[in-house]
């Protein structure tokens, strides 16, 4: 909207995308004053560096700063801004969210309008307060969903009307101080949780009607982005592949949910209950995309063979499992990020027979050995070491699940200098309960949200039942079997000489002796 400007303001701006450096450039064109950003991006750190505006990076700075603004603009946020926050501008905070309040509040907003069916929808500039998308109204915009739209497309769409009624509506009643906020009816809210998760955890179950495989697919399509949510997939051979480009069909066939009716450059054919699905790329976890023609070929598959077949009570599982599971995995991503931003090996997937079982002489309780184990490692790696940690008690909670679900954590084991042994063995039990409590989340969690993996050095896994964690992301893996207080070593060609800079023998002599030394250096002190 061009014309007068009645009055200009001051402002902070927190976001992340195209749509929150779109909106500061037009209240920059318009002559106010962005006098700080808060970016939850990459794309808004670089406009601000080029506009030599003032960055935080927390909310806490800006509150210790006190940097007071008449507003405080909240464009396409992931961030609960607090009630200190929300006291900084004089007058309110505004906030952007993609449905129309009071319908839809919460997180992954065109995505469940999607999978409720609904025609229309829209999105609303509303006043922040303390309780989440119940704010005054300020402004709002109304867009249709079409039959094939995707959240990704329906997304785009809600960016296009949200920065035209920025312009055209919000920034100049704000601008003539003509706003007439209108209370929402709280009546007609709704309200859709981070933890919520999609119908059988976007698993495709054949059996079911291809308008509902066709609308999750839609719904869970949110473009190549971090995404929190799920990905439409299915189950082969127990693995799981996200679905890429995923089309409707009208076929008449008598063939059984989940066969393969045909395969071609176009895609792959199955077999829903009532008529067709064509998919044309599949995603492993390891990341591969492959076109359905090549992933048929690299299973073996061919016209007429059965894809399978997942009960309703299976997807009900999975659907509550990954709810359950969602409220860690900010934590599990943490600590992924965080050993890989320490650790970047590359070493091929082969793996030496297990060593022999190796007793461990220690005088401490089996359940502090494991903590033992990465200390000794830290010392003969010589600087700090992220190692996969898992338990059999982390094991028994994915039982039955372990297609979908891993279990198994980073620990980062600093290289310890000025502390002492009792503080160094607090800390890392302590760190090691987080993760046996925590440490579990959805196998396609590398893809999904966005993390770049390689190898860690080490992995050790608590059990006396033989089992073995993801442990093909470690190159060299102990297995400790507390029962017998032994534990055997296997590892990846050359991993050991590179890393350690000998042999599996002398390896695990060293880790042995180590063990043994620092169980003695804690119960020689009094105060244990």
């Amino acid at each position: 909207m061009s014309g007068s400007i009645t009055s200009t303001f001051s402002c902070g701006l927190i976001g992340g995308n195209h749509l929150t450096v779109q909106c500061g450039d037009y209240l920059l064109s318009r002559g106010h004053i962005i006098k700080w950003v808060l970016p939850r991006g990459k794309m808004l750190t670089e406009w601000a560096q080029r506009n030599n505006i003032t960055q935080y990076f927390t909310q806490q700075e800006i509150i210790d700063a006190a940097d007071t603004v008449d507003y405080i603009f909240s464009v396409v946020n992931d961030l609960i801004l607090s009630p200190a926050l929300l006291a900084i501008p004089e007058k309110f905070a505004i906030n952007y969210h993609n449905a129309l309040l009071p319908k839809y509040g919460g997180v992954f907003a065109t995505s469940w309008a999607i999978l409720n069916d609904e025609t229309s929808h829209g999105i609303t500039w509303h006043i922040v307060r303390p309780a989440i998308d119940t704010g005054e109204i300020l402004n709002q915009q109304h867009i249709h969903i079409s039959p094939t739209d995707t959240a990704y497309a329906l997304n785009q769409r809600c960016y296009e009307v949200a920065l035209q009624g920025f312009r055209e509506s919000l920034v100049p009643d704000l601008e003539k101080n003509n706003i007439q906020p209108i209370v929402q009816d709280e009546s007609q809210r709704s309200y859709y949780t981070l933890y919520r998760k999609p119908p059988y955890g976007g698993l495709l179950r054949w059996d079911m009607p291809v308008t509902f495989l066709y609308k999750l697919y839609r719904a869970l399509s949110r473009g190549n982005i971090d995404n929190s949510f799920e990905h439409a997939r299915i189950v082969y051979n127990d693995k799981v592949f996200s679905v890429h480009h995923l089309h409707p069909l009208t076929a008449d066939h008598r063939a059984l949910p989940g066969t393969i009716l045909n395969i071609d450059a176009d895609g792959m054919t199955v077999a829903v209950q009532d008529a067709a699905l064509s998919i044309q790329q599949l995603q492993g976890h390891d990341g591969e995309m492959l076109t359905a023609a090549a992933w048929c070929k690299a299973h073996q598959l061919e016209r007429g063979n059965l894809l399978p077949l997942i009960s309703s009570a299976i997807g009900d599982a999975l659907q509550s499992s990954c709810e359950s599971v969602s409220k860690d995995e900010n934590f599990c991503i943490a600590q992924w990020k965080q050993a890989f931003a320490i650790s970047q090996l590359e070493y091929e997937p082969i793996q030496s027979q297990p060593s022999s079982e190796i007793p461990i002489t220690s005088f401490v309780d089996t359940a502090l050995v494991p903590v033992l184990f990465m200390l000794a490692v830290s010392s003969l790696y010589g600087k700090e070491i992220p190692v996969l940690y898992a338990t059999q008690t982390m094991h028994n909670r994915i039982v039955g699940m372990e297609t979908f679900f891993n279990a198994g954590l980073p620990v980062v084991v600093p290289c310890y200098v000025a502390t002492s042994i009792h503080q160094q063995v607090d800390f890392l039990k302590n760190v090691c309960q987080k993760v046996e409590k925590r440490g579990i989340y959805g196998a396609d969690i590398f893809v999904r949200r966005k993390i770049n993996r390689s190898n860690l050095p080490l992995s050790i896994t608590i059990s006396d039942e033989g089992y073995n964690t993801t442990a093909a992301i470690a190159c060299v893996n102990i297995i400790y079997h507390p029962a017998n207080n032994t534990f055997r070593i296997a590892a990846k060609r050359n991993a050991l000489e590179d890393l350690f800079n000998c042999d599996q023998e002398n390896f695990a002599i060293a880790v042995s002796q180590l063990v043994h030394q620092l169980s003695l250096s804690l119960t020689s002190d009094k105060n244990v």
